[in-house]
């Protein structure tokens, strides 16, 4: 039961938890992503329901001997994601860009509350879209490209474009948020970072989590005992999104938290990470904002895999 299927009509090769996620395109025609076998597929447990099994793709047909993406399952077990120590066998599904299409709103207006709202939708639009179209490994969400990067470390000198980001590489166009000496200026990368197990705050329609990394004093008294000055904390602007998303979104928050505070409860090696895209605040550098909830993901990783410089970064 493979997780992957490219769309025919757009030429995306997309995860069946994205699909799932969107609602956007369960209806389009879908193949096998390897071009020498390209059976037809079909999404699977990815309508708006609850289901016992994971969103996959069920091939309507045997695939052809020899295919590398029969059987290509999610690196995700039980919501933890151990770290593959050989290359991808078959590189050519891991995305090379991050396209993000034309959003449309999704909260209703009061005429589309009288025709019964809306749903999320996403359209591409004008010469963009086109080029999307024809890209092969094109990722429509952070959560793809964030489990790659995660999952095969030997791989991350394959090409990466993320509009806006720096770095070319899955292995620059991320970053390790780490506690700091002093306030610092961020590169606009794909941040991560473990959460603290604090409860979240929502204020209006903002949702705080606080990353476990603090800001410590840059200059300090020996005689004084040294407080960290602040926490590094993610703002996430869901004025904009669907209530399915909000729902969604405030039980994995929910979910992910309790596991956190079970990980430190058992001094545990694993413990879950926020990986974001978003911007830092000018005035308060301990704070970043994310408005988009496709530049989102949380995810249980071992720590030990992911060492990180101590001190200031």
């Amino acid at each position: 039961m493979p997780d992957l299927a490219l769309n025919v009509t757009t030429g995306q090769v997309l995860d069946a938890r994205e699909l799932a996620a969107t609602q956007n395109g369960i209806d389009d025609d879908w193949i096998c992503p390897d071009s020498n076998c390209a059976v037809r597929m079909v999404p699977a447990a990815c309508r708006n329901a609850k289901y016992r099994v994971s969103p996959y793709f069920r091939a309507l047909e045997p695939h052809m001997i020899g295919c590398k993406a029969d059987g290509l399952r999610s690196i995700v077990k039980e919501g933890r994601l151990h770290p593959i120590q050989t290359k991808m066998t078959f590189p050519e599904v891991l995305p090379t860009v991050l396209y993000l299409a034309a959003q449309r709103p999704q909260r209703p207006t009061a005429e589309q509350q009288a025709d019964g709202g809306c749903i999320d939708t996403y359209r591409g639009q004008g010469a963009e879209a086109s080029n999307a179209s024809r890209h092969h490994a094109t990722a429509s969400t952070l959560r793809r490209i964030a489990e790659a990067f995660c999952a095969y470390p030997l791989d991350r000198d394959l090409p990466l474009r993320i509009p806006g980001c720096v770095g070319t590489t899955y292995r620059t166009c991320f970053k390790r948020v780490g506690n700091t000496q002093g306030f610092v200026d961020d590169p606009k990368k794909v941040l991560y970072a473990p959460i603290r197990f604090a409860k979240k705050t929502i204020c209006e329609e903002v949702l705080t989590v606080e990353l476990n990394q603090v800001v410590w004093p840059s200059e300090h008294r020996d005689d004084v005992k040294i407080i960290p000055e602040a926490n590094y904390k993610v703002e996430f602007n869901m004025g904009e999104w669907s209530e399915g998303c909000r729902k969604r979104f405030l039980c994995e928050v929910d979910k992910f938290i309790n596991i956190q505070r079970e990980n430190y409860r058992v001094k545990s090696d694993w413990a879950v990470f926020l990986f974001f895209l978003g911007t830092q605040d000018e005035n308060n550098k301990n704070v970043f904002r994310v408005n988009d909830h496709r530049l989102i993901y949380l995810i249980e990783l071992n720590d030990k895999d992911f060492p990180h410089k101590k001190g200031k970064r």
